[in-house]
């Protein structure tokens, strides 16, 4: 049974790991893309193109969140040993 567990733990911080990795790709393309994106509203202030950073800012922030989250689930994976 122990092996069963340890096997099933390990699995699991497999798994999370893997997530936060397909997570946080596509999230820092799209930090990197709000940073341009900022560049240019600055030199041209445009509203419709403002509204949409402030958007995807928002929604980027809450995968940061999750990100952390899930961070948080791995420490506590790798602290419990199983």
């Amino acid at each position: 049974m122990i092996d069963q567990t340890q096997a099933t733990g390990s699995e699991l911080l497999s798994l999370v790991r893997k997530i936060m990795h397909d997570v946080n790709t596509p999230l820092c393309v799209i930090n990197l893309s709000l940073n341009r994106l900022e560049t240019v509203m600055d030199a041209q202030p445009h509203p419709e193109l403002s509204k949409s950073y402030e958007e995807i800012s928002a929604s980027a922030d809450k995968l940061l969140e999750i990100m952390s989250r899930l961070d948080q689930a791995r420490a506590m994976i790798e602290k419990s040993g199983i």
